[in-house]
């Protein structure tokens, strides 16, 4: 009996080990599919993730492009008004001179005067016409980016 006795014990105790096992192997198949459905989750995640910076890249991108052009309307406008200022000094200039002559009824100063300003004029008038032209291009610029 006493064979008997240690073939049972032998018998449990595998009983008790295979049940073990076989909990040990739910276990760890429930946690292999955790893990699977947890790495999926992840690669989703991290794909949408960057298909939003991929998006924000370009959009980025295309933003500095337009600050660039922006950058270069802008400082045709500071050049076309840097072209203004010095002609506008010269028929500020003649028509003092003009004022002065005519109040010291100076006529041959007087008639230089008017000729002096008669000369700036057409340059003047260009050198705002091209001021105009780059304000409203830049202003135009600002109109698109703002819709």
């Amino acid at each position: 009996m006493r064979a008997s006795r240690r073939n049972l014990v032998a018998v449990i105790v595998a009983a008790v080990m295979l049940v073990v096992s076989a909990a040990v192997l739910v276990w760890g198949i429930s946690s292999h599919r955790d893990a699977d459905a947890t790495l999926h989750k992840a690669e989703t995640t991290l794909a949408h993730e960057r298909s939003l910076h991929s998006a924000a890249t370009a959009e980025l991108e295309k933003e500095q492009a337009a600050a660039r052009g922006l950058r270069l309307q802008m400082d045709a406008v500071t050049a076309a008004a840097d072209a203004v200022a010095p002609l506008d000094d010269q028929g500020l200039t003649a028509v003092k001179a003009a004022v002065s002559a005519g109040t010291a009824r100076d006529v041959a100063g007087y008639n230089a005067a008017v000729v002096q300003l008669n000369v700036a004029n057409p340059r003047y008038d260009a050198a705002l016409e091209e001021l105009r032209v780059r304000v409203n291009t830049l202003v135009v610029a600002l109109d698109l980016l703002r819709n």
